[in-house]
């Protein structure tokens, strides 16, 4: 057998709003989650290509999810050059996870000002906000399993996929 030299890349994010029309369920999962403690950890790639685990306050506001990071935090210059990011917010109800994968989008200024009224006034000067673009969403719901362990029941929900050569 050959060996496959494909490899996957991601050609469209979705926004938010996008996420709750094609999986209901598991937007209003993750909004609870996200929700009940307004706190989620944002991963990030740094300059020399490892991970990153920084803490971040999501929010909503009309089809999108988005972050308000200082300019000057290390999350922030890691976004601003390289926008993949996972969004992990836990625990929900049976101990749930949800989690988002994407490319973060960088809100331009007026942008910014209105999302600033909206949360009415929540966002300080000294912050750059960013849209989470949704590549892959992903929940896991833990239930009693086999001998009394916890189960977890994982669904996924993605975004548009295309295979290319991995040398094209």
């Amino acid at each position: 057998m050959e060996p496959d030299n494909r490899s996957r890349e991601w050609i469209t994010m979705a926004d938010w709003e996008a996420l709750r029309i094609a999986d209901g369920a598991m937007a209003e999962l993750g909004r609870k989650i996200i929700d009940r403690l307004s706190i989620a950890y944002l991963a990030t790639v740094t300059a020399d290509g490892w991970p990153r685990v920084h803490p971040v306050c999501p929010f909503f506001h009309g089809t999108g999810i988005y972050v308000g990071l200082i300019e000057t935090s290390p999350k922030c210059r890691d976004l601003l050059r390289d926008g993949r990011y996972v969004l992990h917010a836990l625990p929900g109800p049976s101990d749930a996870e949800f989690w988002l994968r994407g490319r973060a989008r960088a809100v331009d200024d007026g942008e910014r000002a209105e999302l600033a009224r909206a949360e009415h006034g929540a966002i300080p000067d000294t912050s750059r906000v960013f849209e989470l673009l949704i590549a892959t969403a992903h929940t896991a719901v833990y239930r009693p399993g086999e001998n009394d362990l916890p189960a977890p029941t994982r669904r996924r929900w993605a975004a548009a996929l295309v295979e290319r050569a991995a040398d094209a």
